[in-house]
């Protein structure tokens, strides 16, 4: 009869909307549990001090970069669309740093005034609340700057020295680029003993389909007890097991357990470094010649947003090469 088959739509309506529900309700927790909570987050509508230290200083990283990192407004801001912007300047008559604002540790206060062709920025969130973290996942949108001799890194350092100096201590390399290679990013972990006796892993220049330096892309890091693994746009990268001894074999051994020294927290360190050792394959690179590269520099590196959750995402078996 009709109202027989008008009950039976209604049963079968109702039953429909209760299973898209429970979907919902499925894909929602399967979400919460992949993403975690953030603990970090910066969409940059504005340059928060409390979530990033300007570092200030002229020592080249102990790579032989050629930048003082300034605190400048013309230098590192934020613009109207909500990006952060890293532009380095070059000046004809070198720039010469101050003891003023300088971050360095005392025994490199000296590196504070000393003179190079240009100007940059570094950034991090050493000192912000939730800004250092164990394990999780970082995930960064960014475009990288045009340019020869430009060194665009977004990576993790320990907050302590709980195994060492550099690099006993550990380093997380989540994106590093040269400006000449537009289309090639490297993922690489230092580890093994304070220096000389450090040593390093990592994926090598990954050559991709797309130009890192004409769009925006999703840099991630996802940071398990057993393993690194490297995304870009959701793809993986490059990954590296945990479970296992890092130490170098030379000097004396900083570990007691595998593992170490990724166990403990890490803060963002996020900069654009001009020229160095990461340049030091001259017959590849060429000679960095600062009044002609800089004419290159024709886009600054930008930030769309930064976020760190607490829990690490599901990892991605795909590879994006």
């Amino acid at each position: 009869t009709q109202s027989t088959w008008g009950e039976s739509r209604a049963l079968q309506m109702r039953f429909g909307w209760c299973l898209l529900g429970a979907l919902l309700l499925h894909l929602a927790a399967e979400a919460s549990a992949t993403e975690g909570t953030i603990i970090f987050e910066d969409d940059f509508n504005t340059l928060d001090p409390a979530k990033w230290e300007l570092e200030v200083d002229c020592w080249g990283g102990g790579n032989g970069e050629q930048q003082c990192y300034v605190d400048d407004p013309n230098t590192v801001w934020v613009d109207k669309q909500g990006h952060l912007i890293i532009r380095p300047t070059y000046y004809p008559n070198s720039y010469t740093g101050k003891t003023e604002k300088c971050t360095l540790d005392p025994a490199l206060k000296d590196a504070c005034t000393w003179t190079q062709p240009a100007t940059s920025a570094r950034l991090r969130t050493k000192h912000a609340n939730n800004g250092s973290f164990v394990r999780g996942t970082v995930e960064v949108r960014a475009k990288l700057p045009t340019g020869r001799f430009l060194w665009p890194a977004i990576w993790l350092l320990p907050l302590e020295n709980k195994y060492g100096v550099w690099a006993a201590s550990g380093e997380i390399d989540i994106v590093e680029a040269r400006g000449q290679v537009p289309n090639a990013i490297e993922h690489t972990i230092h580890f093994g003993g304070s220096w000389p006796n450090n040593t390093y892993e990592g994926s090598g220049p990954i050559f991709h389909r797309v130009n890192f330096q004409a769009d925006f892309h999703v840099f991630k890091l996802v940071w398990t007890e057993e393993r690194l693994q490297w995304l870009i746009d959701d793809e993986i990268a490059h990954e590296q097991y945990l479970k296992r001894s890092f130490w170098s074999g030379r000097g004396v051994n900083p570990y007691t357990k595998d593992g170490q020294p990724f166990d403990r927290p890490f803060f963002l360190t996020i900069n654009l470094a001009i020229g160095g050792a990461f340049f030091s394959d001259v017959a590849q690179f060429g000679k960095f010649d600062p009044p002609a590269d800089s004419l290159t520099w024709t886009s600054p590196f930008y930030i769309d947003y930064v976020r760190v959750y607490s829990e690490p995402q599901a990892p991605v078996q795909q590879a994006y090469f």
